[in-house]
């Protein structure tokens, strides 16, 4: 986990699309204001609407915007420290984002659609200021602890190292998590709560300790903060729990355990319906991203999309995930109900997420709303990977070179310079969205494409990694003492 936390912080891209100017200044308008309010408006009802004294209100999640506030108030301690606005000159970041909306939402934009200039020059610049390098370092975090207790359930499950390794490794680079770690989207940090509710099933089953339950409904509640349709993740879990304590416990302690797992999810809907009070003055948000005209897609085609488009395909741009099949039945064997819970899981997203009407998210790379399936479906891989012979231990280790490559273009090229990829979405041998002819030329335009950079985190990485060895090394040595 710390040797991917490194990486992951030298390729991480900070605030690069307007869904993350959106989160970062509502957790501005909390550490500088004492608000949620913005300090402007969209004019885009998928994100904000008018509220109470006439400011305007974020209509997304609050989740990353809430769980970000504290890092994005260090981030505001560094800058007061530094002081490197003597002149009183520097606009604030709240201003700065504002006038980048404005702006990148004028229809009088260059007439080349390819012209990144511009919007590079202010990416660039809204990334130097402390609070929103404070901001991007949620998802760097997020995923490298994904990783830690994606490795952890597997020991939990008794998985022999040789497994755990290769699907830690896996997960951390052979898989779309690599690629997200960089960006800023809500997906790593949910997908974050839905790995540590899973984590506290699996050792309630082997405890049945009162504190798993309550953290599984804890886990659970803030990933529905941060993407609300998580919520009906709750309900595979909260059967799995019960059947789990029905085999082991009495009917008096069932309820008890049941009434202490929701806890996380009342405090999370409560919580919800305390800040759509304090910015709209009603329980509900008057418009949400999340209404039903929002999924419209092809059925049948987002179904096989998911899996096989080269825009969002699992089997594309996480090919380990085909050894997946193998460990199912090894995992149900060992842990019946957190089995049948994390594929009812896999399975829930799938179908919601088909029938979306950007279930090939455009201009993200990869399975974007899928991400959740990736570390949850890497766990019967480990266990497949534990019996493989030697011959098919080759075949998997090849899918995990050609998974870590084909993270490559995601994590060395911004998203929003591919070109976009036309035609029927019906097509499912579709070329890869950041695989194209100009990119392989080492001509200008594939040049402009690349965003490579050491960034403000090269020391922060080196740190991790000295860290990480520091404790290899120790560990070892306690080893042979």
């Amino acid at each position: 986990s710390f040797l991917a936390l490194g990486f992951y912080l030298i390729t991480t891209r900070g605030l690069h699309i307007q869904d993350n100017f959106i989160h970062a200044e509502v957790s501005l308008g909390l550490v500088e204001r004492g608000s949620p309010a913005m300090s402007f408006s969209t004019k885009c009802p998928l994100f904000s609407a008018d509220g109470l004294e006439g400011k305007h209100y974020s209509t997304m999640s609050p989740g990353l915007a809430l769980f970000a506030t504290p890092l994005v108030a260090l981030g505001g301690a560094i800058e007061h420290c530094l002081d490197d606005d003597k002149d009183g000159k520097r606009l604030s970041l709240s201003k700065r984002i504002s006038e980048e909306w404005i702006n990148g939402n004028k229809e009088d934009q260059s007439d080349n659609e390819n012209d990144f200039s511009r919007y590079d020059q202010a990416i660039r610049g809204i990334n130097q200021y402390p609070q929103a390098i404070a901001f991007s370092l949620m998802s760097p975090l997020a995923v490298a602890a994904t990783v830690y207790l994606l490795m952890m359930i597997g020991m939990m499950l008794g998985v022999r190292t040789r497994a755990v390794r290769y699907g830690g490794l896996a997960l951390a680079f052979g898989s779309p998590m690599f690629a997200y770690a960089g960006t800023c989207w809500t997906q790593p940090l949910a997908t974050l709560f839905v790995i540590l509710a899973l984590y506290f099933l699996v050792r309630y089953s082997k405890t049945l300790r009162l504190t798993s339950a309550v953290g599984m409904g804890l886990a659970l509640g803030a990933a529905s903060l941060v993407r609300m349709e998580y919520c009906f993740i709750a309900i595979p879990f909260m059967i799995g729990l019960f059947f789990t304590a029905r085999a082991q416990t009495g009917k008096s302690s069932i309820a008890l355990h049941l009434l202490l797992a929701s806890l996380g999810l009342g405090i999370a809907f409560v919580g919800l319906v305390a800040w759509n009070y304090i910015q709209f003055g009603q329980a509900v948000s008057p418009v949400s991203a999340l209404n039903w005209k929002m999924f419209r897609a092809n059925f049948g085609m987002g179904l096989l999309g998911q899996l096989l488009s080269g825009e969002a395909g699992l089997i594309w741009y996480a090919p380990f995930l085909l050894a997946c099949p193998w460990g199912i039945r090894q995992l149900l064997a060992r842990e019946r109900w957190p089995g049948i819970v994390l594929l009812s899981v896999c399975l829930f997203l799938w179908l919601l997420y088909s029938k979306w009407f950007q279930w090939n998210a455009p201009i993200a790379y990869g399975p974007r709303y899928m991400l959740t399936v990736v570390p949850l479906l890497t766990i019967p891989v480990m266990l497949a990977y534990e019996k493989f012979s030697k011959s098919r231990e080759r075949w998997a280790n090849a899918l995990l070179a050609l998974g870590i490559l084909v993270q490559l273009p995601g994590v060395l090229v911004s998203a929003l310079k591919l070109p976009d990829c036309k035609g029927d979405y019906a097509c499912i041998f579709y070329q890869f969205k950041a695989v194209t002819a100009s990119m392989l030329l080492f001509d200008q335009k594939s040049i402009d494409c690349l965003s490579v950079h050491v960034s403000f985190y090269a020391i922060g990485a080196l740190l991790c990694w000295l860290v990480a060895i520091y404790i290899w090394r120790k560990k070892a040595v306690d080893s042979e003492r």
